[in-house]
């Protein structure tokens, strides 16, 4: 399978909102990176089905899988002729289920943009589970003045851990997960409470390559809302993305039903770019 054929494909494909998937972007270079460094735990030739005519692609569908977890992110569908989708789509779609067919994989989740009609009318199909309505939030504020935050420490690895755990129950990423993937691009950054307590934090990645960076979690602790800790933490991740990780835009997700988190991140300086709806489907 040829990596750049196939990112240029999916970047032509997905910059069209009524053709757009979830999270996979639009820039053929970011998306060829994701494709050799952080796509699947099984090789790209067997996470992607594509057809080709005449040498060319016309239509791929790619799984992000996670072994651990027995489920994957689903990618696409990615076609060029519209007149030929559903029947393009089953196609490949059964085809994957095939090849999986030896494999443990029960859960897949699908995120579309709103207006992509056909993916969402594709997940329906599949009696997929609509699980909700997303913005997707960007900031080019450069020069944000927040305060400089705490970087976690083993200490505080447990209390952190608790509290994700209790927000963010059914999330893409347990507190566990979210301390092993700290790394140079992939920070934590904390508000103490005590010498072993937290009273919230941050949790935010950078591509100094692309210079984009995401804030993934924002978590204050019940007993210290309503003291201003959600907009601290907003823009002590929006100013360490940009000072310290050479980013000049960021990104986040919200459910639509949280006006009071929306109403938040837009007076930092955000702005609606998009929705998208996400579904699951249990195989």
């Amino acid at each position: 399978m040829n990596i750049e054929e196939l990112s240029a494909f999916i970047a032509e494909v997905n910059s069209q909102p009524k053709n757009h998937t979830g999270y996979c972007g639009s820039d053929r270079k970011e998306i060829q990176k994701t494709l050799e460094e952080d796509f699947s735990d099984l090789e790209l030739e067997d996470s992607f089905i594509v057809l080709s005519e005449n040498n060319q692609l016309i239509a791929a569908l790619g799984f992000d899988i996670d072994s651990k977890k027995q489920s994957a992110e689903i990618w696409g569908p990615f076609i060029l002729n519209s007149c030929h989708w559903s029947e393009q789509t089953n196609m490949l779609w059964n085809e994957f289920m095939n090849k999986m067919e030896s494999r443990e994989i029960g859960t897949y989740f699908a995120f579309y943009h709103e207006e992509n009609k056909k993916g969402i009318r594709w997940m329906e199909s599949l009696k997929a589970m609509e699980t909700g309505k997303h913005q997707i939030l960007v900031s080019k504020t450069e020069g944000t003045n927040g305060e400089i935050l705490e970087e976690i420490s083993p200490p505080y690895y447990e209390e952190v851990i608790k509290l994700h755990d209790e927000l963010f129950p059914e999330t893409y990423l347990t507190g566990a997960d979210m301390i092993c993937e700290l790394s140079e691009e992939k920070r934590l950054l904390i508000v103490p409470d005590g010498e072993q307590s937290i009273q919230g934090y941050v949790f935010l990645e950078g591509d100094c390559v692309f210079q984009e960076g995401n804030l993934e979690f924002i978590a204050v602790a019940r007993e210290h809302r309503k003291k201003g800790l959600g907009k601290k933490l907003v823009q002590a991740g929006l100013t360490y993305l940009y000072e310290n990780m050479n980013v000049t835009e960021v990104s986040l997700c919200v459910n639509e039903n949280n006006a009071a988190a929306i109403n938040l991140y837009k007076k930092s300086g955000f702005h609606e770019e998009m929705k998208l709806v996400s579904f699951k489907v249990s195989v």
